[in-house]
């Protein structure tokens, strides 16, 4: 099992360093992506179900490539 080194969230920040952009990025496009699944199965109007569709999709295929860039920095193991 990775070892990963203990971080302390900071709650007052006026400029963010990559890890913390790149943790913020990460979480929104897993909260949203989960969001557009919802709303897609919720959605009557077949125009608006293939829009959360899509945005669903679109929505992991960024937080794959956030995760890779993660991965690559050494943000995550």
């Amino acid at each position: 099992m990775a070892q990963y080194s203990p971080v302390q969230p900071r709650t007052v920040v006026e400029d963010f360093n990559d890890r913390e952009m790149a943790t913020a990025y990460l979480l929104t496009l897993k909260r949203a992506g989960r969001e557009y699944a919802y709303s897609a199965m919720e959605a009557a109007n077949p125009e608006l179900r293939s829009f959360h569709q899509t945005a669903f999709m679109i929505s992991c295929a960024h937080a794959y490539d956030m995760w890779q860039y993660m991965v690559k920095k050494g943000i995550i193991h």
